[in-house]
C-alpha cells in the first residue's frame, strides 16, 4: 500500500502515456476514502492483499490521507494492520481534503 500525499498531482501528458519505459507500472488507483467509512474498513482494507496478489506490480493503490506512522499531519489512528501489512496506519483529514480539492480542480469537478 502506498500513500498519495507526497506526490504532485497532475494529468499525464501524451509523452508520458506513450513512453516505452522498461520498468513502469501501468495503472495507479487513487482511493479517496476515510478510515471511518464502512467501504474502507470492511471491503477495501481486508481485500487489499488479495488485490495486490491479483494485480502484481502493474497496479499501485494510493490511499489519500493515509501514512504508516504519525507525522506530516497524520494524527488520526486508522488502525493496526489496517491494510493487512502489520503496520499501524494514521490518517490526515487535512491532506485528504487538500488532495481531494486538487483532484477536483484538475478534473473540473467531474
Amino acid at each position: 500500500m502506498q500513500t498519495f500525499d507526497n506526490y504532485s498531482l497532475s494529468i499525464a501528458t501524451d509523452d508520458v502515456r506513450t513512453a516505452k519505459w522498461a520498468n513502469i507500472w501501468r495503472l495507479g488507483v487513487v482511493v479517496f476514502t476515510r478510515p471511518e467509512e464502512s467501504i474502507c474498513r470492511e471491503v477495501i482494507g481486508p481485500s487489499l492483499h488479495y488485490l495486490h496478489e491479483l494485480t502484481g506490480d502493474k497496479v499501485h493503490f494510493y490511499f489519500v490521507g493515509f501514512f504508516h506512522g504519525t507525522g506530516f499531519g497524520h494524527k488520526v489512528f486508522a488502525g493496526a494492520d489496517f491494510f493487512g501489512d502489520g503496520q499501524g496506519w494514521y490518517f490526515s483529514p487535512r491532506y485528504f481534503a487538500e488532495k481531494q480539492t486538487r483532484f477536483e480542480e484538475l478534473t473540473d469537478g467531474r
